[in-house]
């Protein structure tokens, strides 16, 4: 059962807040739902298998069993599990958050509000990611066409942050290709990644420390024996945290954990 798996995935606090959730008229206003979803979650806690004949007497305890009404009340409660994980997801980040009220503050066309929200933003939030960078500039540029502003829109500013989140992806990806390549043997096509990497060692976009992480990443591990790569990998990930989210800073930190012990395998005790 799907459901079961889901469900299965839920911390303790977790299913709290859900049943917190399924109490709330604004989502359902049936009482079945909030049984079935304690039904299921008591059997998972207790490892007891899941009996559709014995959870349907719980949740419709004066009613025959009906294989198809169960099967429709576990389809109903996976959609409310689904909208509920999409809110405690967009809840997690307050950037994504705030990107979302200033997306509905446009469509509405309330401007004063539009303009606190990009205050409070770009006052409070520490740490942006080259996405939500771009989703900010593009935001305030639909913003000014709608109020029909005569102030230059920020095209070029947009055109570069769009270069600048392409290349950090295709940095990224391929930071994870190459790592990939190295343990299974596999031969990958970078496509245009070669004319990124002439503009990069140049020095061009590496004044960003989110790009700059990637690029020395990428180098590092296509070429080992150039101790300096890694070096400038290691000083911008201790000096320049700032600039991560905390996810980010452990994949970072890992990749280059397990690039260290590839090369303590081969002798090389600097990397202790």
């Amino acid at each position: 059962m799907e459901l079961h798996k889901i469900i299965s995935s839920f911390q303790k606090t977790e299913a709290i807040r859900f049943r917190k959730f399924l109490c709330s008229p604004y989502f359902t206003h049936r009482d079945d739902m909030i049984l079935l979803f304690n039904s299921i979650h008591q059997l998972i806690n207790k490892d007891k298998e899941l009996n559709k004949e014995n959870i349907f007497k719980k949740v419709y305890p004066n009613q025959k069993f009906n294989d198809l009404k169960l099967r429709g009340s576990i389809s109903d409660l996976k959609q409310l599990i689904d909208q509920f994980l999409v809110i405690e997801q967009l809840l997690k980040n307050k950037t994504k958050k705030s990107l979302a009220n200033l997306q509905i503050y446009r469509d509405r066309k309330l401007s004063n509000s539009f303009r606190k929200k990009v205050n409070q933003v770009k006052k409070n939030e520490k740490y942006f990611s080259l996405e939500e960078d771009l989703k900010l500039q593009q935001l305030e540029m639909e913003m000014l066409a709608i109020e029909k502003r005569t102030a230059e829109l920020p095209l070029q500013e947009i055109s570069d942050k769009i270069d600048d989140k392409y290349i950090l992806e295709k940095l990224k990806h391929a930071c994870i290709q190459v790592s990939h390549s190295l343990v299974y043997k596999t031969e990958y096509d970078y496509g245009i990644l070669n004319d990124v990497l002439l503009k990069l060692n140049q020095g061009q976009f590496l004044n960003q420390p989110q790009i700059a992480i990637r690029y020395f990443c990428f180098q590092f591990l296509s070429h080992p024996k150039e101790l300096h790569f890694f070096e400038s990998y290691r000083d911008i990930l201790f000096n320049k945290e700032i600039n991560f989210d905390q996810k980010e800073i452990k994949d970072l930190y890992l990749l280059g954990l397990n690039f260290c012990i590839r090369q303590l395998n081969q002798g090389s005790k600097y990397y202790t």
